[in-house]
């Protein structure tokens, strides 16, 4: 008498069709979330009547160009008087960290590049 043979171990072919269409559509559904967050992103960013800065990014141009270094070096640590400080140089608020407006503004001077060509009237205090 002849054994009957079992089928091989492994997924069934309807589980392998299963988990081919599960694949497809993770595949369709992340292809649609970037195509519909790429529309959002790039559709109107007219957000500087075209000098492609975003209004953040505007303010944080106008802070590092008011910034001045200190006279004397522990005048950096006097919060009230120091010229690196954005609260002392007109402006009421910043909600943004110094290292990178610090950084920059270093690199400007080093540079000899402390100044931009501001075409937008917005940028004027």
């Amino acid at each position: 008498m002849a054994a009957l043979s079992s089928p091989p171990p492994g997924p069934s072919p309807s589980a392998s069709v299963r988990a081919g269409v599960a694949r497809g559509l993770v595949g369709g559904l992340l292809a649609l979330i970037v195509l519909v967050a790429g529309t959002l992103r790039f559709a109107g960013p007219n957000w500087d009547s075209g000098h492609n800065q975003h209004p953040d990014e505007r303010f944080i141009v106008m802070v590092t160009l008011a910034l001045e270094l200190p006279k004397r070096p522990l005048q950096y640590f006097d919060t009230a008087s120091s010229p690196l400080n954005p609260y002392n140089r007109g402006f009421d608020g910043f909600a943004y960290g110094t290292l990178p407006v610090f950084v920059v503004k270093a690199l400007s001077l080093l540079l000899g590049t402390q100044s931009v060509r501001i075409d937008a009237p917005s940028l004027t205090r």
